[in-house]
């Protein structure tokens, strides 16, 4: 479980003794799969960009909107930054845990273009104290 949430989630060094709870991992899982389905939609709908481009021109800017993976690209999104702002939800308990939560937020911000004003909700108050 924690490989797989590793390959999005980059946390170096956790430490033994500091390591994240099961259900603190079952969250970063969760996030580890939107975030997978965000990326092959925005492969998708960059591959259909040619397609999109053409209806445009010759129907107008709404078969942007209403094409289908442009849809499922945004679903997916919003699908990944609630799965990020879940797991920065709860305190975390440990170290390894306030690790994960601040590749949560590094992913929520760089890559699913959320709000910056995120990690604001989240100082290192709410957080576990070693990791300030």
């Amino acid at each position: 479980m924690k490989a797989a949430a590793a390959s999005v989630l980059v946390v170096a060094g956790l430490p033994p003794d500091g390591g994240p709870r099961p259900e603190f991992m079952l969250l970063a899982d969760k996030l580890e799969h939107a975030v997978v389905e965000f990326r092959r939609a925005r492969i998708a709908s960059r591959l259909a960009r040619p397609r999109i481009l053409e209806e445009i021109r010759s129907e107008g800017i709404g078969r942007f909107f209403a094409a289908s993976e442009i849809r499922a690209r945004s679903r997916a999104r919003h699908a990944a930054q609630a799965a990020a702002e879940t797991l920065c939800m709860p305190i975390a308990a440990n170290d390894g845990e306030a690790r994960f939560q601040e590749a949560a937020l590094a992913v929520y911000e760089n890559e699913l273009g959320g709000s910056v004003g995120f990690r604001d909700r989240f100082p290192p108050s709410r957080r576990h104290r070693g990791c300030e």
